[in-house]
């Protein structure tokens, strides 16, 4: 059976003009919910590692190496994307991870606080 957009029910009654609104603010909802997720998952991860790395300077060095991993291959793949990497993914993934070394590890990774 071959499915089709126009199978599908549209909530606004305007028409095109009408969808086509729906869809822009269904898409906003949709970035702010996957961010909130995303956040979510962010804090999640950092509480839940900053409390296992507390456990054993062991693995707190396992830890700081997985963060060494993920850096080097977010740097990998912003050079792998070269010029194709206009939206700065990779600047922001290299963000991202440096945000949560510093919520996991503290100021002063390899050591104590």
């Amino acid at each position: 059976m071959k499915v089709s957009f126009s199978d599908f029910p549209t909530a606004s009654p305007s028409g095109p003009a009408g969808d086509i609104m729906e869809e822009r603010m269904d898409a906003d909802a949709d970035t702010n919910l996957i961010a909130s997720e995303l956040m979510a998952v962010q804090g999640i991860l950092m509480c839940v590692l900053r409390r296992v790395a507390a456990i054993d300077q062991n693995l707190a060095s396992a830890i700081e190496s997985g963060l060494d991993d993920a850096t080097n291959l977010a740097e990998e793949m912003k050079v792998a994307l070269g010029e194709e990497a206009t939206s700065g993914e990779a600047v922001e993934a290299l963000r991202t991870i440096e945000r949560l070394r510093a919520g996991i590890l503290g100021a002063n990774p390899g050591g104590t606080d």
